[in-house]
């Protein structure tokens, strides 16, 4: 997977064609995802190194930041991301700032539980 002019390129998805893929329309000023996982709900969750998760829809393609994980981990460099089943409530988060794993709940307390 890659980006290109900030848009990311997800194959199998039709929107724009580009070679071995498609172009989703899923841009916000100054992101740039170093991972992306599919999630629940046909959502894809997105994360940078800054430490910003989106959650973008991928019926309508609006994007929502879960504004508690981006306040708390600014600049832990988020080099991965994954979740064990799109129907789970939480996300691993491969950190390199610290060399760290974090276990974060997305859906309801919004919190780290294990590092």
């Amino acid at each position: 997977m890659g980006v290109s002019h900030g848009a990311l390129i997800f194959p199998c998805l039709a929107w724009r064609l580009v070679a071995g893929g498609c172009v989703l329309p899923l841009t916000r000023e100054g992101f740039q995802p170093a991972a992306v996982t599919a999630g629940p709900q046909n959502k894809l969750i997105m994360a940078n190194a800054a430490g910003m998760l989106l959650f973008a829809d991928l019926d309508d393609f609006t994007i929502q930041e879960d504004v508690q994980f981006s306040q708390g981990s600014k600049d832990s460099n988020i080099q991965g991301l994954t979740m064990t089943s799109p129907e789970s409530t939480y996300l691993y988060l491969g950190a390199e700032q610290k060399s760290q794993v974090l276990e974060y709940e997305w859906h309801s307390s919004h919190r780290v539980f294990r590092t």
